[in-house]
């Protein structure tokens, strides 16, 4: 059955939402539809969260953020400002109401057919049609960041056969014969096209089979490309597997907001910045610099431009060959920020990126209200969301930073640096299935096996407790990169169970590792550590302390009764109480996840409250 609130016609049956104003249809997540369709069930009632549990997952799941991510979804597209919905309401402590009556599409037709709007009827819409004229502008022109999409001509007038699905797309790719295909997928969900290019070429000289895939927009700006020598047909298969998870990613992408600010030729720009940023390197990072100081000379009140390009100086640091050079990045990092601040002083991503934590001053309340503003207004800001991820993992907040993380990739969907920093939180939450996901789209969109997902494997075959995986991984590691091998060893030391040779091996290791060191028990170093790096205000070390939550069935169960042990010790509750942290997790009803949820009970350390005070929050 479809239905229709106001303007907005809601097809459950292919989870579409449809402005009748304006013709836009928007796509969205099955378990988003779920939801709305349950609330428009219960039309006229306040629907509690027990009850959306109930009814959409069958009692299945136990995290809020689920069903809030659900809810904001579909505030993104329903509502003018998602902060002052009129369509979902949320009732404190008791769940969600809709504020609109559904009716059916059958009785509507019906009732536009009989007879014509009153007055004030009409009226009404003409201002439903100002509102949809807005929003059109703001949504017909989505774009990722980074990557100029295509224009407003149809996708049959691009060179090529058009394909709607990405199974058309395999098909016609893997078919023998055709050595050159040039295709063009039409996104259905955004009405967006894309140029598929594949080419297979015999290289001269060694008369290997080279095939090169490439996507590209009608300007023929690259958003993807792959080449590699062919040396077997699954190869193939494996090369057109990665362009269509490259092709899933797209399907569903959202505008970043400060878009708004820019002219259709600075928009350009600043996404091609921001892709450049994303891939790294020396030299892209100098031409997403140089870029964005094109954005800014042209609009000077941009801020974000100015944020952006401190990200990208800041990540420059990593490759200064000297320390001269590296301190000299950091101050231009510094400048660049004071600037944004000097243009827009009261902008919450400024405000966010220049204060901390004051562990004297217990401010923790108040510098997660700043992050958290920073990254509601700005989803689209890699460094602000990267800050609140890090944030919240410090916190022991694992499946916050997680959702936010996802909710961040509809901004910016094919970005290597955030998707193998999803992986890594995954790893985190001891979530296989989740990692594995992300190992399998950090090799589609970044087209290489680099170290983001072979450390991601690594991470996974020891959880699943596959010492054959793990031997064969972590030796193809050592091959990459020799100086893995003295991890390598104390790895292979703790799956033995060998606690003399890891000594050993730890005690020989350059500087102190602290997961290693954990695991002999050397807590008099990590202790130490530990209190120095956060006097400096320096606090990733909480994260480690928090740990990485493993399942049972992983290779070293050194590391987990270390990492318990280290959690139980009283100088780590002696220091949670001195910065503030106990009292703060009080304040938020909200301890780490390691005290909420059951598949953690084997991580619950002393200090943990009752378990119905940790679940409290869930209300």
């Amino acid at each position: 059955m479809d239905y229709m609130l106001n303007h907005w016609c809601v097809r459950v049956s292919e989870n579409t939402l449809e402005d009748k104003r304006s013709n836009e249809r928007f796509k969205i997540e099955p378990r988003s539809m779920e939801v709305l369709a349950y609330l428009i069930e219960k039309h006229g009632s306040v629907v509690s969260r027990e009850a959306f549990i109930a009814h959409v997952w069958d009692g299945r799941i136990t995290v809020e953020e689920v069903l809030t991510r659900c809810i904001s979804d579909l505030r993104k597209v329903f509502e003018e400002d998602p902060r002052r919905p009129t369509y979902i309401k949320t009732v404190h402590k008791r769940g969600y109401k809709l504020l609109v009556e559904p009716v059916e599409v059958a009785q509507t037709l019906k009732e536009d057919q009989g007879s014509k709007p009153n007055t004030a009827t009409w009226n009404f819409r003409k201002s439903l049609a100002v509102l949809t004229v807005a929003i059109t502008v703001v949504f017909s022109a989505l774009r990722i960041p980074g990557i100029s999409l295509i224009k407003s001509e149809p996708a049959e007038e691009m060179f090529g056969d058009t394909f709607r699905n990405l199974a058309e797309v395999r098909t016609a790719l893997s078919a023998p014969g055709h050595p050159i295909h040039t295709l063009v997928w039409k996104n259905e969900a955004t009405g967006k096209a894309l140029l598929i290019e594949s080419k297979e070429l015999v290289e001269q000289g060694t008369g290997n089979t080279r095939l090169l895939l490439r996507l590209t927009d009608t300007d023929k700006y690259t958003l993807w490309e792959v080449s590699q020598v062919l040396d077997s047909d699954q190869q193939r298969t494996r090369l057109i597997e990665s362009l269509l998870e490259v092709l899933a990613q797209l399907q569903v992408f959202k505008e970043a907001p400060e878009l708004s600010l820019l002219n259709p030729e600075l928009r350009s720009t600043y996404r091609r910045a921001l892709y450049l940023i994303d891939r790294r390197g020396r030299e892209n990072l100098e031409k997403a610099i140089t870029l964005l100081e094109e954005v800014i000379e042209r609009n000077p009140s941009f801020v974000m431009g100015l944020v952006q390009k401190a990200y990208a100086i800041k990540t420059s640091v990593f490759y200064q060959p000297t320390t001269e050079l590296r301190e000299l990045k950091k101050l231009e990092y510094s400048l660049t920020l004071k600037q944004a601040g000097a243009v827009a002083p009261k902008h919450p991503v400024v405000a966010s990126l220049s204060t901390g934590i004051k562990i004297k001053e217990r401010n923790w309340s108040e510098h997660t209200a700043l992050l958290e503003k920073a990254a509601e207004e700005f989803p689209a800001c890699i460094m602000c969301v990267r800050t609140l991820a890090e944030h919240y993992l410090n916190l022991g907040y694992y499946r916050k930073a997680e959702a936010l993380v996802v909710d961040h990739l509809e901004y910016f969907p094919l970005s290597v640096t955030m998707q193998s920093f999803l992986g890594q939180i995954y790893n985190m939450q001891g979530s296989v299935e989740g990692a594995k996901h992300q190992v399998k789209t950090v090799k589609a969109i970044s087209a290489s096996d680099g170290s983001d997902f072979m450390a991601m494997e690594i991470n996974i075959a020891m959880n699943e407790g596959d010492l054959a995986a793990f031997e064969a991984l972590s030796t193809a590691m050592v091959r990459r990169h020799p100086a893995y091998s003295l991890h390598k060893a104390a790895m292979d030391a703790q799956i033995s169970g060998d606690l003399e040779e890891l000594r050993l091996i730890v005690a020989s290791m350059p500087k102190l590792d602290f997961n290693q060191a954990l695991t002999v028990g050397n807590f008099t170093d990590l202790l130490e550590r530990i209190h120095s790096n956060i006097d400096a205000g320096q606090l990733r070390d909480l994260r480690l302390i928090h740990g990485w939550l493993n399942s049972e069935a992983h290779l070293s169960k050194l590391y987990g009764a270390g990492l318990l042990a280290l959690k139980n010790h009283p100088d780590i509750s002696e220091l949670f109480d001195q910065i503030g942290l106990f009292e703060f997790w009080d304040e938020q009803n909200r301890w780490p996840d390691y005290c909420r949820f059951d598949q953690y009970l084997a991580h619950r350390p002393d200090f943990c409250p009752s378990r119905e005070i940790a679940y409290s929050i869930d209300s």
